[in-house]
């Protein structure tokens, strides 16, 4: 039986994979911010930006890492990247 610390690499990498599948044409800022949403979504069961960045765990201040996952939130163009998907789909 795989330990939990395995089954969480495994389901992250996945998620990984299909982030980048999804986002290959954007930038690599936001490819890794689809990437970082994706897997703290999963990982939180929360849609809430705050819980989102408190699990990024990231060493700047939590404040910082909210104000860029924002910023990116903002100026995301969800019009190009739901296209993309329904063509990669």
């Amino acid at each position: 039986m795989k330990s939990n610390n395995t089954k969480t690499y495994i389901v992250k990498q996945e998620i990984a994979n299909y982030s980048k599948k999804l986002s290959n044409t954007l930038s690599k800022p936001y490819g890794e911010f689809v990437l970082d949403i994706a897997c703290d979504i999963a990982a939180t069961s929360s849609s809430k930006i705050s819980d989102i960045s408190k699990a990024l765990n990231e060493n700047i201040e939590l404040i910082n890492t909210i104000d860029r996952l924002c910023s990116n939130l903002k100026s995301f163009n969800y019009k190009k990247q739901m296209w993309n998907i329904v063509l990669i789909s």
